[in-house]
């Protein structure tokens, strides 16, 4: 989705179905990146499926075909109107967003662990945000200089 690829929806196995939801996950995905992108050809990779047919199987055969997923990405992803973008789920807080990274097998660097230059990078952009003449931004950079302080005298 990141990279706007039709291609990497496609990868998805095609009997791979969402929990929650009636249409199969790379159409889902595909659903997604036209209304996204605006791009109503990729609607065009989504196939209307037999179970579809059977599901609007009473209504009138146009109003059927207005039901397809495929009918609705297109509706979807060519409406002048701004609508939701889908973007990746950003996890509430710190434990959660070990969690996934963990999950996901990402090491979490240490601070001791990074080079000496890429520490002194950080602290020079730590103090450039603190140069205020706020006295709450003041008090916490001068704590975080002590600190550092001490940790220098060990």
């Amino acid at each position: 989705m990141a990279e706007k690829d039709p291609g990497a929806c496609m990868q998805i196995p095609d009997e791979l179905v969402l929990r929650m939801q009636r249409q199969r996950f790379r159409d889902w995905c595909l659903f997604k990146l036209a209304t996204n992108t605006h791009d109503a050809s990729i609607c065009q990779r989504i196939p209307v499926r037999p179970d579809e047919i059977e599901r609007y199987n009473g209504l009138a055969p146009r109003t059927a075909a207005q039901m397809t997923t495929q009918a609705q990405c297109e509706r979807q992803a060519t409406t002048p109107y701004p609508s939701a973008r889908y973007a990746a789920e950003v996890p509430a807080d710190e434990l959660r967003l070990r969690r996934l990274l963990g999950l996901l097998g990402v090491e979490i660097p240490k601070g001791r662990d990074l080079p000496a230059q890429r520490i002194a990078q950080a602290y020079q952009l730590y103090l450039n945000e603190l140069d205020s003449l706020d006295s709450k931004h003041v008090a916490a950079r001068q704590r975080f200089i002590d600190r550092v302080q001490r940790l220098d005298a060990r």
